[in-house]
């Protein structure tokens, strides 16, 4: 009895964890352009909508020079991310700072060179 509540719950468990990164990856940004941005799940976000970004950096422990980690795009339809992976990562970076909203910058932890 004891064995089959525990394989229950750690079954919902698993569940949980996969629909979790299912929304997290639907949510990142797979292109963007002049006229907005598409997540991976194929939402469109116009750039007229976009409300503020934020940057995310890690400091190097030595000399704590930044380094992008993530930027997150918050629109009045909801949130898109990228991380510091994306292949147009410069470009988008660059796209971003044209922009005309406020911007946040947060610290996130450390990188190793």
């Amino acid at each position: 009895m004891n064995a089959l509540i525990i394989l229950s719950v750690l079954g919902l468990f698993v569940l949980l964890v996969i629909l979790f990164m299912k929304s997290v990856r639907g949510k990142m940004i797979e292109k963007f352009d002049d006229t907005g941005l598409v997540t991976k799940s194929g939402k469109l976000f116009p750039w007229t909508t976009l409300l503020k970004i934020e940057y995310f950096f890690a400091l190097d422990r030595t000399n704590k020079n930044k380094k992008i980690h993530s930027l997150h795009f918050y629109f009045k339809e909801g949130k898109a991310s990228v991380g510091y992976l994306m292949k147009d990562i410069d470009r988008l970076i660059q796209k971003a700072n044209q922009l005309q909203v406020p911007k946040t910058e947060k610290t996130v932890g450390y990188y190793v060179k």
